[in-house]
C-alpha cells in the first residue's frame, strides 16, 4: 500500500470523533441559536452599562479641574489666599500639581480693579494686571511627577516682564530663585481665553478648551473661570490644565473593548496607540485616521455621530469584514443614566464641544459565552464527549510531539544537518529513538571530517554504497606545502606545533571550502584540494585560482593575529593544474579512499615543487593559463621538463586578480618574460642582462645564474629551451 495513501495519526483521531460529533451537532445547532437571539439582546444593555461606566470615570477625571477652581475662589473669598501676593497663589498652586499628577498646569491672571464689576475689554489696559502659572513640565508624555517649574509675568511701566523659577524633578517648592528671562512677555490681559473668561455671557462661569498640544506638556484640556472675592470684586481668571495622556490613562484600554473620545465630524481626541495628536484643519488637536484601528475607523464613519446629544445617545452595530461590531456614543456634557442620574444633574458638567465617548467591542464577546451554557445542555453525554476528545488530544499532542522530534531529527539528517540537538521525548520508546539518532549525528560528524561532505551527499542521492572505480573526469587540482616546515617543527614542543598547525590547515580549509572545492588530504603540513569532483562545480579553474589567493591572504592575517602569538610566519607555496584524470573510490573493498589519480595529479604535485627552484609562491599550468587568463595576471617563468617527464609545458607564476596587481610588479614581469625569449632563442648573454634589471626578484636570479652558467658552458647540439627539473 503506497505511504501517500494511508491515513496519519491525526486523520485516524479525527475520523473517530466524526460520529460522535455529528450525533451531537443537529442539536447543538437548534440550541446554540436560541441562545444567540438571548445574549445579543442581553449584550446591548451590558453595553450600555458600560459605556455609562465609562463616562463617570472621564467626567470624575475632567471635574478636578473644576474642585481646584472651587478650591481656590472660596479661599480667596474666605481671605485664606490673597490674590495679589503671588508667593501665596504659587505655594499653593504647586501643592496642587504636587499632589495630583492629573494637573499639568495652574495658571492665575489677575487684575486690580477695586470695585465690583466685570471689566469691558477697553478697559483691561488701564488697569494693573499680571500672571503666575504653576506648569509641570514631562520629558515625556506619560511621565509621573515630571518637573515643576513657576512662571511669573510682571508689570513693568507699559511692558511685561517674565521671571521663571526652574526647579529639578523633585525639588522644593522655593530650592530655586526666580531668574528673569530675556526678551520680556505679552500682557496677559490680551489672551482669547483671559478675555473670554471676562465675557458678560461666560462671566464667572467654567469654559472648557479644546485638547490643544503644549511643547513638554503633551496633550492638555484646560478650563478657565473668572473669579471674585467676597465683595463680587473680579480678582482675574483662574486656568487649570489636564494633562491629556492622563485623560488617557482615565479610561485605559479594557481589551477587547476600544474606549475613546472624539467629536462629532468623527475625528479622534484620545490615542489608541503611539500616534501622536495633529491639528486639524479647525486648529483642534486630533489623531489622524491612519493611526486608528479599522474597527474604530468604522465607528467614526457612522452618520449618527452629529445627531448624538444629551437626551439621545445612541447604541448600534456595523459589519466590518464579515465581523460583527457593538457600539455606543454618548455626549460628554449629558448626566450618565442609572442609579445615580440624579446626583449627577446636580453637578456642573463639562461643556466641551461636540464630544463624544465611543465604545466598540466586538460581539463575539458576547456571544462566546455561549460555550457555558452548551455544556450544561449537553448534559452528561457532552461531558463524556469532552473528556474523550480531551484525553485524546493531550495524548495525541504527545504523540506528535514525540513523532514531531522524531520525523525533524530524521530531516535535519536528511539535508546533512548533523549538529547536536537535545533529547526529548514524552514516551521512553521515543526517548531511545532520538537517541540513537543522536548517536548517528555523533558519527556522521565524526566521518565528516574524514570524509568530503558532498560525496556523502552524491552517495545519498543515488541512494547506493560506494564501489571500487573511478572515472575519467576533468578536475581542478591544488597542492601545498609549507616552506621549511621541517626547521620549524623541530624548533617547538609536540603540542604547540599541532596547535600551529592546526591554526594554518583550518584557515586553508576555510578559505578552500568558500570558493567550493574539497579537501582530498593532508599529507603532513601539504593539501591536496579539488574542484569539480565529486559534484560538478562550474568555472573550477578560476574559483581554484581565487582559492588559492584566498589562501595566502587568510594566512597572512592568521600570523598577524594573536591566536598566532610569537610564532614566526609561513610560507606556502602552491601548484595548480587543469586536467583529465581518474576520479573515485580506491583502496581495499572493505577501506577504501575517494582520490584522484593519474599524471595530472602527479604534475600539480610537481608544480609545486618548483616553486623551491624558482624562488616563487604559486605555479600554475599552461592549462589553467588557457582558462583563466582574463581573470588573473601571470607571469610566464620556463618551459621545464618536471621530473619523470621527457615532454616540457610552459609553468607560469599566479601573479594576482586582474586589476589588483601593482604596476610595479607587472613591469617587472614583462621585462622577466622579454628577457626569457632571448634565452629561449640563446641569447644568453642578452637574456642575463636583462633578469639581472629585476633586483631582489628570485626567479629572475635564478634564471640570470642559468644564463651565466650556460654562456660559460653552452649547451650541445640544438637549443630548445627545455629546462629538466632534477627534483620533485
Amino acid at each position: 500500500m503506497n505511504s501517500r495513501s494511508r491515513l496519519n495519526l491525526n486523520q485516524v483521531f479525527v475520523l473517530s470523533l466524526i460520529g460522535l460529533v455529528l450525533s451531537l451537532g443537529s442539536l447543538f445547532f437548534i440550541f446554540y441559536e436560541a441562545s444567540r437571539a438571548s445574549v445579543q439582546r442581553n449584550s446591548h444593555q451590558l453595553l450600555e452599562q458600560f459605556s455609562q461606566e465609562a463616562q463617570e470615570e472621564i467626567l470624575v477625571f475632567m471635574l478636578r479641574a473644576t474642585d481646584v477652581v472651587e478650591e481656590v475662589e472660596a479661599a480667596m473669598q474666605l481671605g485664606e489666599l490673597d490674590p495679589g501676593q503671588p508667593d501665596e497663589l504659587e505655594e499653593v498652586f504647586y501643592r496642587e500639581l504636587l499632589v495630583d499628577e492629573d494637573l499639568g498646569e495652574i495658571a492665575f491672571t489677575f487684575i486690580r480693579l477695586g470695585r465690583p464689576s466685570v471689566p469691558r475689554p477697553e478697559e483691561l489696559e488701564r488697569h494693573e494686571r499680571g500672571q503666575l502659572s504653576v506648569v509641570r513640565e514631562l520629558e515625556r508624555p506619560g511621565d509621573g511627577e515630571g518637573r515643576i517649574l513657576t512662571r511669573r509675568v510682571v508689570q513693568e511701566g507699559d511692558s511685561f516682564g517674565v521671571m521663571v523659577r526652574a526647579r529639578k524633578s523633585g525639588a522644593s517648592l522655593r530650592s530655586t530663585p526666580f531668574r528673569k528671562q530675556p526678551g520680556g512677555a505679552l500682557d496677559p490681559a490680551a489672551d482669547l481665553t483671559f478675555r473670554a473668561a471676562l465675557a458678560p455671557e461666560s462671566y464667572s462661569r467654567p469654559i472648557w478648551s479644546d485638547l490643544r498640544w503644549v511643547e513638554g506638556r503633551g496633550g492638555t484640556v484646560t478650563l478657565h473661570q473668572a473669579l471674585q472675592d467676597s465683595n463680587g470684586v473680579c480678582v482675574g481668571v483662574l486656568r487649570v490644565g489636564l494633562r491629556g495622556d492622563r485623560l488617557e490613562q482615565a479610561m485605559p484600554l479594557e481589551q477587547p473593548y476600544q474606549r475613546f473620545l472624539c467629536d462629532r465630524q468623527g475625528r479622534l481626541i484620545t490615542r489608541l496607540g503611539s500616534g501622536r495628536p495633529q491639528p486639524a484643519e479647525d486648529a483642534l488637536l486630533r489623531v489622524p485616521r491612519a493611526q486608528v484601528p479599522p474597527e474604530v475607523q468604522a465607528a467614526l464613519g457612522l452618520r449618527v455621530l452629529g445627531e448624538v446629544n444629551g437626551q439621545r445617545p445612541y447604541d448600534g452595530a456595523f459589519t466590518l469584514k464579515g465581523e460583527k461590531y457593538l457600539v455606543a456614543f454618548r455626549a460628554l456634557d449629558a448626566p450618565p443614566s442609572g442609579p445615580d442620574e440624579v446626583r449627577w444633574q446636580a453637578v456642573p458638567l463639562p461643556k466641551v464641544k461636540d464630544w463624544l465617548l465611543g465604545i466598540v467591542v466586538p460581539e463575539v464577546e458576547y456571544t462566546r459565552q455561549l460555550a457555558g451554557a452548551q455544556q450544561l445542555f449537553l448534559g452528561g453525554s457532552l461531558a463524556v464527549m469532552v473528556l474523550i476528545a480531551g484525553t485524546g488530544l493531550f495524548i495525541l499532542q504527545w504523540i506528535r510531539g514525540d513523532f514531531r522530534g522524531i520525523v525533524g531529527e530524521a530531516d535535519r539528517m536528511e539535508r546533512f544537518d548533523f549538529g547536536p540537538s537535545p533529547c526529548r521525548a514524552t514516551f521512553p520508546e521515543s526517548l531511545r529513538v532520538m537517541q540513537g539518532l543522536e548517536r548517528a549525528k555523533t558519527a556522521l560528524r565524526s566521518m565528516s571530517k574524514y570524509v568530503p561532505v558532498e560525496l556523502v551527499r552524491q552517495l545519498y542521492d543515488m541512494n547506493r554504497e560506494p564501489r571500487l572505480g573511478g572515472q575519467l573526469q576533468e578536475v581542478s587540482l591544488m597542492f601545498t606545502d609549507i616552506k621549511s616546515f621541517t626547521t620549524l617543527a623541530e624548533s617547538l614542543n609536540p603540542d604547540r606545533l599541532a596547535n600551529a598547525l592546526g591554526l594554518y590547515l583550518e584557515t586553508m580549509t576555510r578559505a578552500v571550502h568558500e570558493r567550493q572545492g574539497t579537501i582530498d588530504k593532508y599529507i603532513g603540513d601539504a593539501v591536496m584540494a579539488l574542484w569539480n569532483a565529486p559534484a560538478p562545480i562550474e568555472d573550477h579553474p578560476r574559483k581554484m585560482c581565487q582559492a588559492a589567493l584566498d589562501c595566502q591572504a587568510a594566512t597572512e592575517a592568521l600570523f598577524h593575529s594573536e591566536s598566532w602569538g610569537d610564532l614566526p610566519p609561513l610560507s606556502t607555496r602552491f601548484g595548480l593544474h587543469v586536467d583529465q584524470v581518474l576520479v573515485g573510490h580506491f583502496g581495499a573493498p572493505d577501506r577504501m579512499n575517494y582520490t584522484a589519480l593519474g599524471d595530472g595529479v602527479n604534475l600539480a604535485a610537481r608544480l609545486e615543487g618548483l616553486n623551491k627552484q624558482y624562488g616563487t609562491a604559486a605555479i600554475v599550468s599552461q592549462a589553467v593559463v588557457d582558462r583563466t587568463g582574463e581573470d588573473f595576471e601571470y607571469r610566464l617563468l620556463d618551459r621545464v621538463a618536471v621530473v619523470g617527464k621527457n615532454r616540457a609545458i610552459r609553468v607560469y607564476e599566479l601573479l594576482g586578480r586582474r586589476g589588483e596587481v601593482s604596476a610595479d610588479r607587472l613591469d617587472r614581469a614583462r621585462r622577466y618574460e622579454q628577457a626569457l625569449e632571448e634565452y629561449l632563442r640563446g641569447g644568453f648573454r642578452q637574456a642575463c642582462e636583462g633578469f639581472e634589471q629585476n633586483q631582489f626578484d628570485p626567479p629572475s636570479q635564478v634564471m640570470a645564474e642559468r644564463c651565466r652558467e650556460l654562456e660559460l658552458q653552452p649547451p650541445e647540439g640544438e637549443w630548445d629551451g627545455i629546462y629538466t627539473a632534477q627534483v620533485k
